[in-house]
């Protein structure tokens, strides 16, 4: 994020991450308390004086597990209605089914879905997680949500789509003067120059 800031692909932002130990390993298992509310406040608290957070422009990524457990983690931030709404919740390659679907459709109309996947070494339902995301999600505007394929290069594509997939959904979502497609791209160059280095 501070090598994004910097380069002026986003403007300053405050990244903040929960960890999880006890049932980590357990994907149905993860982030089942998680409340968007009482963690933005945690974080503000922990930047207090340094920076500020605005509740408007809240983003929201999980990788991996984190889209897994129907009551926790993204799915649970999506069902959530409390007084922040995130302008978009940005799945990164995490499981994707019908109920997982279904769930995700369930955010507020103001929250923009982005969900990207790789099929390189993790093959999902993916046509069964579209349809049932349609399904419940048929009455908002069309062309606000969006799901992209993707398949990084390197030994970890499950990883490696983490930054170019987070900075393309931040880009799409925040607008910045260049293209998404572009800063993506670019970001995967350059990640890909610092492993070599």
């Amino acid at each position: 994020m501070d090598k994004w800031i910097a380069r002026g692909d986003l403007p300053p932002a405050v990244l903040a991450a929960p960890s999880q130990t006890r049932d980590a390993l357990w994907p149905a298992m993860l982030w089942t308390g998680i409340d968007l509310d009482e963690f933005v406040a945690a974080a503000e608290r922990a930047v207090a004086g340094r920076a500020r957070i605005s509740h408007d422009q809240v983003i929201v990524a999980g990788h991996s597990g984190a889209g897994c457990n129907l009551t926790g983690g993204l799915l649970k931030i999506a069902a959530d209605r409390g007084a922040i709404r995130p302008i978009g919740i940005v799945a990164l390659d995490t499981c994707l089914d019908g109920e997982v679907g279904q769930a995700l459709a369930r955010a507020s109309e103001s929250t923009r879905i982005a969900t990207y996947w790789q099929s390189v070494i993790w093959n999902r339902k993916v046509v069964d997680f579209a349809i049932g995301f349609g399904i419940v999600r048929q009455e908002y505007p069309p062309g606000n949500d969006w799901f992209e394929h993707v398949n990084p290069p390197g030994r970890w594509p499950h990883d490696a789509l983490v930054a170019p997939s987070l900075l393309q959904a931040i880009s799409v979502l925040l607008g910045p003067s260049a293209t998404p497609d572009a800063v993506a791209a670019e970001a995967a160059a350059s990640d890909d120059a610092d492993l070599t280095q």
